[in-house]
């Protein structure tokens, strides 16, 4: 998978995966470079976010969750 762009739904809003027909994942996920993502962007219904950072997150999160149990 070439074409990649890192991307999470704006604050406040729920965006659906045109083609999983879920939800985007609050702290970011990879998706295919499109006209559909890039349309999302353009509208602010989505924030690209650096490569790096949903591997980050979900990284915490575990962390998170391990410590509060």
């Amino acid at each position: 998978m070439d074409d990649l762009i890192y991307i999470q739904p704006a604050p406040g809003l729920v965006v659906l995966d045109p083609a999983t027909r879920k939800p985007l994942e609050a702290g970011g996920e990879p998706k295919q470079d499109s006209t559909y993502w890039r349309r999302r962007l353009a509208e602010g219904d989505v924030i690209e976010i650096p490569a790096a950072e949903p591997a980050r997150r979900k990284a915490t999160s575990k962390t998170t969750q391990g410590a509060a149990e």
